[in-house]
């Protein structure tokens, strides 16, 4: 009988220790995907001259490309300085393959609500949120930036980031929840097998 409620023991002390160290991984993966961006280099942006950043995910699928909670990142610009009353514009395509053999590619516009997009710098901004962007894996991504008012120039540093969606706040709470669930009944599952090992040598003295 003490044999059978330590091998039991063992059992679902293992079970529970493999649960917390998937519940990790899981945990810590989705961690990184909360901070997950893609930087551009420095443009010098001038009026009437646009800059482009071309960006290739390089993902063999969607979410290996970009992460599920960021499916839609938003393209923001910053500066170590940028005067107030600057104006960005923001224009972002992809290149779609030709309906026909030999045709010119279709530009398709990657930005939510249409483009182009502008923002205005306030204040002591540093950066400027240019809006969301619809991603794909499949075709590279123009993004074409302009300064168009407020300032004879302005170096700034584009990037890709996703604002956290509320399921993946909820599955990070999940996660939380789960890891401190199981480090306890893995805590008590340990604890059982010590005074079952204890038992077992004391009914043996006697």
């Amino acid at each position: 009988m003490a044999a059978f409620r330590f091998l039991a023991l063992i059992t679902v002390g293992f079970v529970l220790l493999l649960l917390v160290f998937l519940l990790h991984l899981g945990h810590a993966r989705l961690e990184r995907e909360a901070t997950r961006a893609i930087g551009g280099p420095e443009l010098a942006l001038r009026p009437g001259e646009p800059r482009t950043w071309t960006v290739e995910l390089g993902g063999r699928t969607m979410a290996a490309a970009w992460p599920e909670p960021q499916r839609q990142p938003r393209l923001r610009v910053a500066a170590d300085e940028l005067p107030a009353g600057a104006i960005v514009e923001a224009r972002a395509t992809y290149a779609l393959p030709p309906a026909e053999e030999g045709g010119e590619a279709v530009p398709f516009d990657a930005i939510i609500g249409g483009g182009p997009v502008r923002a205005q710098a306030t204040g002591d901004a540093r950066e400027l949120d240019l809006g969301a962007l619809w991603m794909s894996w499949e075709h590279p991504l123009s993004i074409s930036l302009e300064l168009v008012g407020g300032a004879p120039e302005v170096a700034v540093q584009p990037s890709l980031r996703g604002d956290v969606a509320p399921e993946f706040v909820e599955a990070r709470s999940y996660a939380r929840v789960l890891w401190i669930a199981a480090s306890v009944l893995g805590a008590m599952g340990f604890a059982g097998l010590v005074l079952t090992l204890r038992g077992a040598f004391e009914v043996r003295k006697h």
